[in-house]
């Protein structure tokens, strides 16, 4: 599981300057590991858009055209789950549901693979670091705000200014046992999505394909706390 830079790097200190996404050339085979959870993902996302097209009796390219007019990513999940929900019975819904919400850890890990800051540090040769910008954002203006306070007609030349330091428990490390992990879960979720696709169509193989998810004790797991939540 990633550990924040703070509870790996015990005494060193990163500045801004050391958080640069320019270096991951340096790590190649991890790097190598983000962009096959994206790529998997991506695949697996074009599968969700495929069942939406039969949840809505339409083609494709008119549901993707469609999904991708929503601007926020949840706007398109629940555009989809309420298509679900007409089209699909009960039984199915649920079915549909318990999976989707398997995926749920290893989509966010691939939205935190896609849209925060990789970067590297010497100090790790065997890892990369994540960042949300978020943070980043907060912590320039900190930096902003720290620059402005200093009263530049008393400041000389030799005086130390004390600037906001990166917060290293804000950074995560991440190294090849933790990309295995992700990309195998990000595997698993492709695959149970293609299964899924199977079970709700009308094809001889449907049955199989639901008892197959219906067997998996990660399935069970979701029915289940949908049940108990439903009670």
């Amino acid at each position: 599981m990633p550990q924040p830079l703070s509870k790996v790097l015990r005494g060193t200190v990163l500045t801004a300057e050391d958080i640069s996404p320019f270096e991951l050339y340096k790590r190649p085979e991890l790097v190598l590991k983000i962009m096959q959870v994206i790529s998997i993902w991506a695949f697996t996302e074009k599968q969700h858009v495929s069942l939406a097209a039969k949840f809505l009796n339409s083609d494709f390219e008119v549901v993707f055209d469609m999904l991708n007019a929503l601007v926020s990513v949840e706007g398109r999940r629940a555009a989809i789950i309420a298509a679900a929900k007409s089209a699909l019975n009960d039984d199915d819904f649920n079915l549909y549901e318990a999976t989707m919400r398997t995926m749920k850890a290893s989509r966010d890990r691939r939205n935190d693979y896609a849209h925060h800051i990789w970067t590297v540090t010497d100090h790790l040769p065997d890892a990369l670091l994540l960042i949300d910008p978020k943070y980043l954002v907060q912590h320039d203006a900190e930096l902003e705000r720290a620059y402005l306070e200093i009263d530049q007609t008393t400041f000389e030349e030799g005086d130390k200014i004390s600037l906001p330091g990166v917060d290293h428990s804000k950074i995560m490390v991440y190294r090849e046992p933790d990309f295995r992990k992700d990309l195998g879960d990000a595997r698993l979720a492709s695959l149970d999505m293609l299964i899924l696709e199977v079970a709700l169509s009308s094809r001889p193989s449907s049955d199989q394909a639901r008892s197959e998810l219906l067997s998996s004790p990660r399935i069970q797991q979701a029915l289940q706390r949908k049940s108990n939540g439903n009670s």
